[in-house]
């Protein structure tokens, strides 16, 4: 039974700093005129990344290998060393690493661009129009949960998650 939606998440389309390709449009291109030679990297198999990939390749009409590893560290690594062209990674873990320069962002997956980069503009704005992926956590109890304790754990948490400090954490 569902409780209540604590955050969501944008997903992020990164290439290495040095990469040739400055935009989706440039991805695009490249992985049309050269069919399975380029990699996308993404966490494993199922989940919200790579899900998002493979949209991306089906949306766009591209045949590219999607390549999953175990986490995201090992993601940045095979991009940061050409072993993947590009990769597919929540927002979260890599937002530091795009401002200080270790990776390069094309595009954000939701349908609005993400306010810490405005810069940024989404996969839907740059070639693939109607693609939009948006990741979420939530809390959830057992299905039979009486329904008077499913609404007070609602409320609380809907409280927790109004308060100015854990909104700014979030």
């Amino acid at each position: 039974a569902p409780i209540s939606t604590i955050s969501t998440f944008s997903v992020v389309l990164l290439v290495s700093p040095d990469s040739p390709l400055k935009s989706v449009k440039d991805l695009i291109a490249q992985a049309k005129a050269n069919p399975n030679k380029l990699n996308i990297g993404t966490i494993i198999i199922g989940s919200t990344q790579y899900l998002s990939a493979e949209l991306f390749k089906s949306m766009a009409g591209l045949d590219m290998v999607t390549v999953p590893f175990n986490n995201t560290g090992a993601v940045i690594t095979a991009l940061r060393g050409n072993s993947v062209q590009v990769a597919f990674e929540v927002l979260a873990p890599v937002i530091g690493q795009i401002k200080g320069g270790g990776v390069r962002a094309l595009a954000v997956t939701p349908g609005s661009r993400f306010a810490g980069l405005p810069e940024i503009p989404t996969v839907a704005e740059s070639g693939v129009p109607g693609y939009q992926v948006t990741t979420w956590n939530g809390i959830a109890a057992p299905a039979k949960t009486p329904r008077a304790i499913i609404e007070r754990l609602n409320q609380e948490v809907n409280a927790a998650l109004a308060a100015p400090d854990l909104k700014q954490r979030f």
